[in-house]
């Protein structure tokens, strides 16, 4: 009896212990709000450069926003391309047939039921969160696009305004060709 009392308590103990650690496996908040997608297309499927489209993990093809920018629009609906809309479309079309890392904000879609997204070329979470692996703040930095935040997602706002301050200070992009 005694030594079955000593497993049954060891038994127990491991139980808990599993209860209270096998259910969230060790994962940061960071790991659930960061997925690895494919991008299946931007020129092609006829979208700005603020705009992606990418292949989920499940299959299942979705158009992604890029949050905290906007880029010129093409023509569509009538209206005239605006300044700037083919090259920022041509700089985000370098992104098809790759792999990225999608970091979701607080809202995770927006009214057209397009996922919301941080667009990362490399894992941020083994670049350590350097921007200069983020599509949306490149876009900025290199003047393909201008700031634009819709709360609640507002995570880099203030790096994406710092961006914007340098690309307009050294004539980039939008900023060269538009004026």
């Amino acid at each position: 009896m005694h030594k079955r009392s000593k497993v049954l308590t060891l038994l127990s103990v491991f139980l808990m212990i599993a209860i209270l650690f096998g259910g969230c496996g060790f994962l940061t908040e960071d790991d659930s709000n960061i997925i690895k997608v494919k991008v299946k297309c931007v020129a092609s499927c006829h979208l700005d450069g603020d705009t992606i489209r990418v292949i989920m993990p499940d299959g299942i093809v979705e158009k992604v926003r890029l949050i905290g920018v906007n880029t010129p629009e093409l023509a569509h609906f009538g209206r005239p391309e605006q300044c700037g809309a083919a090259e920022a479309r041509d700089f985000t079309d370098k992104l098809t047939g790759r792999y990225v890392w999608l970091e979701f904000d607080v809202g995770r879609r927006d009214k057209y039921g397009r996922l919301l997204a941080y667009v990362w070329i490399k894992d941020p979470r083994k670049v350590h969160y350097d921007l200069h692996y983020m599509w949306n703040w490149l876009l900025v930095r290199e003047g393909y696009a201008q700031v634009m935040t819709v709360p609640p997602n507002v995570k880099y706002v203030d790096d994406f305004l710092d961006a914007q301050r340098k690309a307009r200070n050294e004539n980039k992009g939008l900023w060269k060709k538009c004026r």
